[in-house]
């Protein structure tokens, strides 16, 4: 019965760091009124001045659009219980815009708010395309665990017959989230917006097996 090959394992890490090249804005416009139709009728307007804004802004280097809308009761409840009143509604109107002219971020987030938007929910940074970034960290965790393992073999005076198994995995790259904050912290004297992208990170993982005698 053949014996199972002789093996020295070894596993490293890499991380490999890239610069953004795309960017999300998520832009929150709110109302209230007292019935729900006016309220999303006061909604529907502001949203559609905030939405003309940012197109004029963005032109054809993003794209924009309707992430989530609501429109609910605002409730006022009794010190003593009892039932809760219904003292107006609220609509709410989430609009995502996603940029690939990273330049823009700084003038959308100051066109929404003066154009009316009462929200600035996030920003994020993230990559179009990971793979040649996602490549270099195997290349560099595939060499740092075979130096690894050949060390190993070596300090143990055993011979490297060849690769008997590498296995491989790397973490999707995490989007790099910048603030959200509210419209009035934005006065109009007040200058634009400093956004600086974060640079993304891609980890990779391998564990590599040498047969060895």
């Amino acid at each position: 019965m053949a014996q199972p090959p002789h093996t020295v394992r070894a596993s490293a890490d890499s991380t490999v760091s890239a610069k953004p090249d795309r960017a999300q804005v998520t832009v929150g416009i709110y109302s209230q009124a007292l019935t729900a139709d006016a309220a999303s009728q006061q909604n529907a307007t502001l949203s559609s001045h905030v939405l003309d804004a940012l197109k004029q802004v963005i032109g054809s280097k993003g794209q924009i659009k309707t992430s989530g809308f609501a429109a609910n009761p605002q409730m006022q409840y009794g010190k003593n219980g009892g039932t809760p009143k219904i003292t107006g509604y609220a609509a709410n109107n989430r609009l995502t815009l996603t940029l690939d002219d990273l330049t823009l971020v700084s003038k959308v987030i100051d066109t929404a708010i003066q154009a009316g938007a009462t929200q600035i929910e996030g920003v994020t940074f993230s990559l179009k395309d990971d793979e040649a970034v996602r490549a270099q960290a195997l290349a560099q965790a595939s060499r740092k665990a075979y130096d690894a393992a050949q060390a190993i073999a070596k300090a143990l005076s055993l011979t490297v017959v060849g690769v008997l198994e590498a296995q491989t995995g790397t973490q999707a790259p995490n989007p790099v989230p910048m603030f959200a904050r509210s419209a009035v912290m934005n006065a109009p004297e007040v200058q634009s917006t400093p956004i600086e992208a974060g640079d993304i990170e891609i980890h990779a993982t391998v564990t590599v097996a040498l047969e060895v005698r």
